[in-house]
């Protein structure tokens, strides 16, 4: 998850609907082309009284119990996946890098 978006997952119809909430630069958080609120529980508790951007008001909330780590997928945590994409970012920098000097040594650029 990007810094400062969050979702939320509604499960309707049989389908499920993901919901980016962004934080605005003033520090409050919105859906796209919705109002602005406090904070996310403010948001979800507008939502969960008005039907005013989601396809359903939700109703059932599925909290994680206290100490549960966030998932990216069965078997891979969300820090673990942070990590291995960050460790992959710099590798690929470092090989742009050792590219370009590389090629600036042999072009003499």
């Amino acid at each position: 998850m990007a810094r400062g978006v969050l979702y939320i997952i509604i499960a309707f119809c049989c389908r499920v609907h993901h919901y980016c909430i962004e934080r605005q630069p003033d520090g409050t958080v919105m859906i796209p082309d919705g109002r602005k609120f406090p904070g996310p529980v403010e948001l979800i508790q507008h939502h969960s009284q008005y039907l005013d951007g989601f396809l359903t008001k939700p109703r059932v909330p599925c909290a994680r119990p206290n100490g549960t780590v966030p998932m990216a997928w069965p078997g891979v945590t969300m820090l673990e996946l942070e990590q291995i994409l960050l460790e992959e970012a710099e590798t690929k920098h470092n090989l742009i890098t050792v590219s370009t000097v590389l090629l600036s040594s042999i072009f003499r650029l």
